[in-house]
């Protein structure tokens, strides 16, 4: 018996719309670092970039779409729509903030 079940379309959108908002902020913020008036926030994030920033890029697309991907097929899909949902939400804002520095950067 399998433990994973066929996503709903809803889920399937969230997901995408949550790993896209994903690249545009790992986008955003090598833009900004590379430009001089952004650090990276996160310990985690900011470690990779010491690596490498291709440490810091293979995790953005590799590991948090695996991470989509499995949250997807979890069998609790009300549980993982409201995670799906609370993440796009915080990427959201995430790019709001991308875009108000950029903004911000050349004095608009």
């Amino acid at each position: 018996m399998s433990t994973f079940v066929k996503p709903k379309r809803r889920d399937v959108c969230i997901a995408s719309f949550f790993y896209l908002l994903n690249v545009f902020d790992m986008i955003a913020t090598v833009y900004a670092i590379n430009k001089g008036y952004a650090i990276e926030g996160n310990p985690l994030m900011r470690f990779l970039m010491d690596q490498g920033m291709w440490m810091f890029i293979a995790f953005k697309l590799v590991v948090v779409a695996g991470f989509a991907a499995f949250l997807l097929f979890l069998p609790i899909s009300k549980s993982v729509n409201t995670v799906l949902l609370f993440l796009a939400g915080v990427y959201t804002m995430l790019g709001i903030s991308h875009v108000l520095i950029y903004l911000g950067a050349y004095g608009r």
